[in-house]
């Protein structure tokens, strides 16, 4: 594999979301609940409270944290342990613009929270009872900096690209392997776009199949509808160019071009026609399923 190619076909992206989720371990109730069950251990039940039970505001935060998670994974490829991800170039204005805009979002529903801080805390009191215990709300100034959405590109490094200073023979070593390790990601990175497709062609076979009591199984547009999301997608996360991956994205794209889902819940025939396109992709593309 040539590093100049990777380079020039992908960069690097981390991000990270921190978000406060106000729940807090109540050691103190926690140990009448154990003197009160008569257990032999201080630690035979742990308690945990939400400090802002059931705040919208909040909820909200946290709801969108975990959707533009979802959303990164699924338009980009994973790349290291420590959670950086593959970002496709031919997709790089679309994946910054959108990021820009859920980090907008995500901060205003920051603010919205933090701005009626106060007022949540006193209803709190109310909700929490007993349990409430005002030393255990941080500031309003704290608060605000337990939430962050920030993010950062960099480009993938190329394998001759060492600014040390040691012998030749260990730089060569070192190179080496960088290399070994850059393709083993590499290949692993390229391999999810094919684990997708295949779990989408599975998923999507299973559906066409009559339960046993005779009847069709229930289908929605949305299955139709990320399928085709999926083949779109795809087109991106195809970062080598990959002929097989592109011949396969566009046989499922084009078995399910067209279809209409109220025909589909209809007609026993067509169910069957998926089929046989979903096992045509099987054997042609060798998809385990």
């Amino acid at each position: 594999m040539k590093h100049k190619s990777l380079s020039s076909s992908a960069m690097l992206l981390d991000m990270n979301i921190s978000v406060y989720t106000g729940r807090k371990q109540d050691k103190v109730t926690a140990e009448e609940v154990n003197l009160a069950k008569n257990t032999r251990s201080s630690k035979a039940a742990s308690v945990y409270k939400s400090l802002f039970v059931g705040d919208a505001d909040l909820e909200a935060i946290n709801s969108h944290a975990g959707k533009v998670r979802t959303w990164l994974y699924s338009v980009t490829l994973p790349w290291s342990d420590s959670g950086t991800r593959l970002v496709p170039t031919k997709a790089f204005f679309d994946i910054s613009h959108d990021l820009g805009e859920h980090e907008k979002e995500f901060d205003r529903l920051v603010q919205q929270f933090v701005t009626n801080y106060g007022v949540k805390i006193s209803s709190q009191a109310f909700k929490l009872g007993k349990l409430f215990d005002p030393v255990e709300y941080p500031t309003v100034e704290a608060i605000e900096h337990k939430f962050g959405l920030r993010y950062h590109f960099t480009p993938v490094p190329e394998a001759g690209d060492f600014r040390v200073d040691i012998p030749a023979e260990a730089a060569e070593q070192l190179k080496a392997k960088f290399e070994a390790a850059t393709t083993t990601r590499m290949r692993e990175a390229m391999q999810e776009p094919w684990d997708r497709l295949y779990e989408e062609v599975q998923h999507i076979r299973d559906k066409m199949i009559t339960k046993e009591d005779g009847k069709p199984q229930k289908l929605y547009q949305s299955m139709l509808d990320n399928a085709l999301g999926l083949c779109s997608t795809l087109k991106s996360l195809n970062i080598l160019d990959d002929i097989d991956l592109e011949a396969a994205r566009r046989a499922l794209e084009l078995s399910l071009t067209n279809v209409d889902i109220k025909s589909l819940r209809e007609s026993p025939e067509m169910r069957n026609s998926i089929i046989t396109k979903m096992d045509e992709l099987k054997d042609k593309f060798s998809l385990d399923i």
